[in-house]
């Protein structure tokens, strides 16, 4: 039906299998949106969070035909935020400590095999704090 099955799987591995496969679970249109079953961070009982904020938009913008097969054209635009102190038991002090994630990506999904064609994404990491990073990533899958 398009969503993840296996309830077991670390987060990690949830997180790619929902960004390159998960699909709806649901028959939809030309402008549907939906949500991928991921999170991009996680932080433990030390971070005191003050701002936080999450997209998760994945869309299908068109459907298209392409040698006699029916594409579906599909947009993710996904974010995650937080901001707030990391307490550090250890030096006892804390830190203030930002993450931002994005990743947006367009995808080519031949209805009729049931596999994409095309995918090509950004995946962003923007950090500073406990962990300092800037970060850009192309993410691409690639028919073979």
């Amino acid at each position: 039906n398009g969503s993840i099955q296996s309830f077991y799987v670390k987060n990690d591995q949830k997180n790619l299998i929902a960004m390159f496969f998960e699909l709806p679970n649901r028959q939809i249109k030309v402008g549907d949106s939906w949500s991928l079953n991921m999170n991009f961070i996680s932080m433990d009982q030390n971070f005191k969070c003050d701002t936080s904020y999450k997209k998760n938009n994945v869309t299908l913008i068109g459907l298209k035909q392409i040698a006699g097969q029916t594409t579906a054209i599909i947009k993710y635009d996904l974010t995650e935020f937080v901001s707030g102190d990391f307490n550090n038991p250890l030096a006892g002090n804390n830190k203030k400590t930002m993450m931002k994630m994005t990743y947006n990506a367009i995808g080519e999904f031949s209805v009729d095999k049931g596999r994409w064609t095309n995918y090509d994404g950004i995946l962003s990491l923007s950090a500073s704090g406990v962990m300092t990073s800037n970060t850009t990533k192309k993410i691409q899958l690639l028919a073979e």
